[in-house]
């Protein structure tokens, strides 16, 4: 939809009404409560493909059972497979699993350019 269709002020009451709506009606998840960044990765790969509803149960479970970096690094693939089984797809359990392993090698830091992520 082209902004200028609609006059400014227009504009400005849809964007508080639907700010005013968002904040009444949202859908409460853990991860809208602030995250340290590799927890907010692992769920934006879980919600690949997923509804939210049922992404939340298993990242809570998944976090809880190992709610540091550290822990993860202790933790076996098939224990993580087991907690992450209920999302199906897979390659995506597969791409968790990875994207887990790599993050608590590395303390949480991720290679900020591409030709360091191929590194």
């Amino acid at each position: 939809m082209n902004n200028d269709r609609l006059p400014a002020s227009l504009r400005a009451e849809i964007r508080v009404n639907l700010f005013s709506w968002g904040a009444n009606n949202k859908r409460s998840f853990p991860w809208r409560r602030g995250l340290p960044f590799w927890q907010g990765l692992v769920v934006e790969c879980m919600l690949q493909r997923t509804r939210a509803d049922q992404v939340s149960p298993v990242f809570e479970q998944l976090m809880s059972t190992f709610p540091t970096l550290k822990s993860l690094r202790s933790a076996k693939d098939s224990d993580l497979h087991a907690i992450l089984t209920p999302l199906a797809l897979q390659w995506r359990i597969r791409n968790v699993v990875d994207l887990l392993r790599v993050l608590s090698n590395r303390n949480g830091r991720i290679k900020k350019t591409i030709e360091d992520l191929k590194k």
